[in-house]
């Protein structure tokens, strides 16, 4: 049936916090943590970045296995979305100025297959990066940098570009959502693909 009749798929689970879901029973994972069918209440997500290994959603558990390095937290500012609060993005060591002073608003979303953001932050976002359209300076690309509090993230240029034969192909989108509704950016697969997440529901 619509929307997915034509799909490889036969629905989508949402995870996200109870005060997006249509009525309470609705949120599979706060309906795992009423129940208490959880270790811990909490979910984490790996995504496979290629075809020799398997994507995951663990419930109840970190793989403590899949981690180069000791999980950070970062506080939900908007517990709705799995919203955290940006500094700012950098190019390399070089803030790009895009937030402002009060910082930017971003969810992590699986089901977001770039990263997103308003217009005009994207605008500004690709003019600090410089990519050449023809590819000709990706060798020299920066990092890109997600400022939070006391850690920055960066992806490589081979995570937020995609060479091919004719150019680069950048791995962003224009998302306008009204302040109000939601965030400012979205940091999709690019992201998730880079770093295995968490999502605790007793750290809000």
């Amino acid at each position: 049936d619509e929307p997915f009749q034509d799909a490889p798929f036969d629905g989508i689970l949402g995870l996200a916090l109870p005060r997006l879901a249509e009525a309470q029973d609705f949120s599979f994972f706060d309906s795992l943590v009423r129940n208490g069918s959880l270790k811990r209440n909490l979910f984490s997500v790996f995504f496979a970045r290629g075809d020799h290994e398997d994507s995951e959603v663990l419930f109840g558990d970190v793989r403590e296995e899949r981690l180069m390095a000791p999980l950070s937290w970062v506080p939900v500012t908007n517990p709705g979305f799995w919203q955290v609060e940006l500094r700012d993005l950098s190019a390399g060591d070089v803030p790009l100025g895009v937030c402002s002073a009060s910082g930017c608003p971003a969810a992590l979303d699986t089901g977001t297959s770039l990263l997103a953001g308003p217009a005009r932050l994207i605008r500004r976002l690709i003019h600090g990066l410089r990519v050449a359209v023809d590819c000709s300076n990706y060798d020299t690309l920066p990092d890109l940098g997600f400022m939070f509090n006391n850690l920055t993230l960066s992806l490589k240029p081979s995570d937020y570009v995609e060479r091919t034969n004719t150019g680069c192909i950048l791995g962003f989108m224009a998302l306008e959502i009204p302040m109000h509704r939601g965030p400012s950016f979205i940091l999709g697969d690019p992201f998730l693909r880079r770093y295995y997440t968490a999502y605790d529901r007793e750290r809000l």
